[in-house]
């Protein structure tokens, strides 16, 4: 499993997480103006390696990487397990250009367009050979058997960027390094021994999941609109309204695809989807919802969604929430 990453600086080099606030590393961009060069944050869990991608001071996104698969996870769901195996894991914070980033990003988000099979990195000129010939857009993750990776981007068949785990750019300006000798470098006899080496399809910019706490809002506000149902439907209506309406609009919205209601009328789940698509899929589910529940005795759809609302009208009002809606709100 890959542990160690290329970087340009490493304001927390890898400790115990129980020594460790995570949320003031991930905040560490809003405090520190220096802090909000792009990074990431690694944690380790033995046979997995989850990465949160920051961007601006922000964490943005998130994967988890292990021998066995590769995916993009919930934000949520790293917090999560991060609280509940702080006393074992270890974590790292580095800092490093977002082309690294998202070349990162590339190689968990997408399957290979070019798999292993084609690319032996004991050959590298038919590595270069490959990609010139299909004029290869993307990234090519080089993964040595010690656990380094290292990765090149291409572009129509080019090297454009280059990222090596034990090569820091300051050194490299200092001797003035050439790319192709520091390339020359990485495919010495010694390390090309078990490398694995894996073509990924380009991805043009880092992709941002709703804040979780955006999250949160959304949630309360289908749970606060259930009991406001309830109070003039009935409980088994109100639920089984929203019920159905979920079960509509998460065919048409793959935001929610991952949620359910549970039998307490709470939205169940988690997301990787990027905030604009949260907000439509649940103006789209209170809109199917409230509508049903008023042609089955309750209040006004309208009035309904301007009582749950009012509490978090101005986030809600930043996310173009309320504009995905064809009634007149009073808010």
């Amino acid at each position: 499993m890959i542990e160690w990453f290329p970087y340009e600086r490493a304001p927390l080099g890898r400790t115990r997480l129980r020594y460790v606030d995570l949320d003031a590393v991930l905040t560490d961009g809003k405090v520190e103006r220096a802090s909000k060069a792009p990074g990431f944050v690694l944690l380790y869990y033995g046979e997995e390696t989850e990465i949160i991608f920051v961007v601006g001071g922000e964490p943005v996104t998130a994967v988890r990487l292990s021998d066995r698969e590769r995916s993009v996870i919930p934000l949520t769901a790293v917090s999560r397990r991060a609280a509940a195996e702080r006393e074992w894991a270890d974590v790292a914070y580095f800092q490093a250009p977002e082309p690294q980033l998202r070349a990162m990003y590339a190689t968990t988000s997408g399957m290979p367009d070019l798999p292993p099979q084609m690319l032996d990195a004991a050959y590298p000129s038919r590595i270069f050979t490959i990609a010139r010939e299909r004029e290869y857009s993307g990234v090519i993750e080089f993964a040595e058997k010690n656990r380094k990776v290292h990765y090149l981007t291409f572009v129509e068949g080019l090297p454009m960027h280059a990222f090596f785990a034990d090569q820091r750019r300051a050194s490299d300006v200092r001797e003035n390094e050439s790319l192709s000798s520091r390339i020359e470098r990485l495919f010495q006899p010694v390390r090309v021994e078990g490398m694995v080496a894996t073509g990924y399809p380009h991805v043009d910019r880092m992709p941002g999941q709703a804040p979780p706490a955006l999250c949160d809002v959304y949630r309360e506000l289908i749970t606060a609109a259930i009991a406001a149902t309830e109070r003039t439907t009935g409980r088994d209506v109100a639920v089984g309204v929203f019920s159905s309406a979920l079960e509509v609009v998460r065919s048409k919205q793959p935001a929610l695809y991952g949620y359910a209601l549970s039998a307490a009328g709470r939205l169940e789940g988690e997301s990787v989807a990027p905030a604009e698509d949260m907000t439509e899929s649940v103006a789209a589910l209170l809109f199917e919802a409230l509508t049903q529940a008023e042609r089955a005795g309750g209040q006004k759809a309208a009035l309904t969604l301007e009582e749950i609302s009012r509490q978090n009208r101005f986030i809600l009002q930043a996310n173009g929430f309320f504009q995905r809606f064809p009634w007149p709100l009073h808010i």
